[in-house]
């Protein structure tokens, strides 16, 4: 896929789950990628990470799979409602 090992996948995706406390199946539901992908990616036990499937995971967590390749940091895309939106205002 990149550069990066399995190793390195298998981290990033676990700590973007974790940090959006998601669990494996609310993760593979969101994302329709099966949990058994899912926990595959994550103990890096698959041969070759499918590019797609990375990036609809990280699509689900609201992360950018081009700041990932590019060793950017960044937050996730914060979801926010017109509601939300008022309060700040306020």
């Amino acid at each position: 896929m990149t550069s990066r090992s399995k190793t390195d996948w298998s981290l990033i995706l676990k700590g973007c789950r974790r940090e959006q406390n998601f669990s494996q199946r609310e993760l593979a539901e969101k994302s329709g990628v099966s949990e058994r992908t899912v926990q595959q990616y994550e103990n890096a036990k698959i041969a070759e990470f499918s590019i797609t499937k990375v990036e609809r995971i990280l699509d689900t967590l609201g992360y950018d799979l081009d700041a990932i390749f590019r060793n950017e940091r960044v937050a996730p895309i914060k979801f926010v409602s017109a509601k939300d939106i008022r309060k700040e205002d306020a």
